[in-house]
């Protein structure tokens, strides 16, 4: 990484979300968050496959389950919004802009776009859940364009039952991500706060040193 990366004009270097997700994914992954996901996600293949439920079932489950994950996750998202606006509003700009210009040990990304990239994280998580299941509630419907093509598709009630449960299995595990990701949100907001007020209390706006010790997360990714 070159130190031009540090530099105040790569604040803004970012133009959408597409290129903040990809910056994102250097930063390493809450463990717990990766290897909670997997179990369960096994536990909804294991549901899957020794469920003695129809097609008709799951198909009604999954429909229901979209329309319930896209109500919670629209609601969810505005708190996060006004979540994010208030760390946004009572972050020292001070802090902020001695964090664009230290580089972070383990993504390569600087403080604050580390910092940041991790709650934007979410919100891309969250957007993508969204547009998951309006895909399913729009086309999946009764009568909506997947159960037409599926009327002329060979061997259509196998290729449903495949469907329905790969739709499954995607729709619990990805709620229960989400739910994780929460998790690490809620904290790296409060600790976001709290590293503000420490550099407030510790008297570094009077300094004009930077603090190594502020800007240290405690892993919550």
């Amino acid at each position: 990484m070159s130190d031009e990366d540090l530099l105040p004009k790569n604040f803004t270097k970012e133009r959408n979300l597409w290129t903040i997700f990809i910056q994102a994914r250097r930063i390493p992954a809450n463990k717990f968050n990766v290897l909670s996901t997997a179990l369960f996600f096994g536990a909804s293949i294991a549901t899957v496959w020794l469920s003695s439920r129809s097609s008709a079932d799951t198909t009604q489950i999954v429909r229901d389950g979209a329309v319930l994950g896209f109500n919670t996750s629209l609601v969810v998202l505005g708190f996060l919004v006004a979540g994010f606006t208030i760390f946004a509003t009572i972050s020292n700009p001070n802090m902020l802009i001695r964090m664009g210009g230290t580089r972070h040990p383990d993504s390569g990304l600087s403080w604050l776009k580390h910092t940041f990239f991790l709650l934007i994280r979410v919100f891309i998580y969250y957007i993508s859940f969204l547009v998951f299941c309006f895909i399913i509630i729009f086309f999946g419907s009764q009568g909506g364009l997947l159960s037409t093509l599926l009327r002329f598709t060979p061997n259509s009630d196998y290729v449903k039952f495949c469907i329905v449960n790969i739709a499954f299995v995607i729709l619990v595990s990805w709620q229960y991500f989400l739910l994780v990701q929460l998790k690490s949100f809620i904290f790296n907001i409060y600790h976001s706060v709290v590293a503000s007020l420490r550099w407030k209390a510790e008297g570094y706006d009077e300094k004009q040193e930077p603090s190594e010790n502020v800007n240290k997360r405690d892993g919550a990714t």
